[in-house]
């Protein structure tokens, strides 16, 4: 082999090796974007439905990833909001959950989401479904997630 060639695939397995040690570090590394201090509840699949359907308040939740740059640039906005709204808690509440963490994908992939950050509203007495869309209201209900 040439020496360009050594060099080159030298160089090559030098970025993959960095490429990847960055990426898990981002992964692993990410800080949560929301804290006790914030005016959010934080979700996750256990806590989701019981504090989200059947709820005699209304909700504005975040779905969101911590490593997502446009989360990151949103949480200062969002942390805003949620404190704005908070003197109204008894009618509205603020959530979030983070779609990163490999225990609330299922939860994330249940309501559809696609994007980050991703808002969805869920009305007072959202009612617990198993159907997903109903056809007589014609809007999205708390969805009865099955564990396997």
């Amino acid at each position: 082999m040439t020496w360009a060639v050594t060099y080159s695939m030298f160089l090559l397995l030098l970025l993959s090796m960095i490429i990847q040690t960055t990426f898990q570090a981002g992964l692993e590394g990410a800080s949560p974007l929301y804290g006790p201090d914030d005016k959010i509840l934080i979700l996750n699949t256990t806590n989701f439905q019981p504090s989200i359907c059947s709820s005699s308040k209304a909700w504005v939740v975040e779905f969101y990833s911590s490593w997502c740059g446009h989360c990151i640039h949103f949480a200062p906005t969002f942390k805003e909001f949620a404190a704005d709204v908070f003197a109204w808690r008894d009618v509205i509440s603020v959530a979030a959950i983070d779609c990163a963490m490999e225990e609330n994908m299922p939860t994330c992939r249940e309501y559809e989401v696609m994007g980050y950050p991703s808002l969805k509203f869920f009305t007072p007495n959202t009612p617990l479904e198993t159907w997903g869309w109903s056809a007589i209201l014609g809007r999205r209900q708390c969805l009865l997630l099955k564990r396997t």
